[in-house]
């Protein structure tokens, strides 16, 4: 019984994992789009500013 126990724990210590790295990899991701959208809205305002 144990042992069923300790796999499904052991089961569910890696769909944790998984999800929390699929998690971090997303709002990476999703961070540097936002940067990106930032830097190239900045870069247009300035030479909207220049010109």
């Amino acid at each position: 019984m144990s042992d069923i126990l300790d796999t499904i724990s052991h089961i569910i210590d890696l769909l944790v994992l998984s999800l929390s790295h699929v998690a971090q990899k997303t709002v990476i991701i999703f961070f540097i789009q936002s940067n990106h959208l930032i830097v190239s809205n900045t870069f247009s305002n300035a030479s909207g500013v220049c010109a």
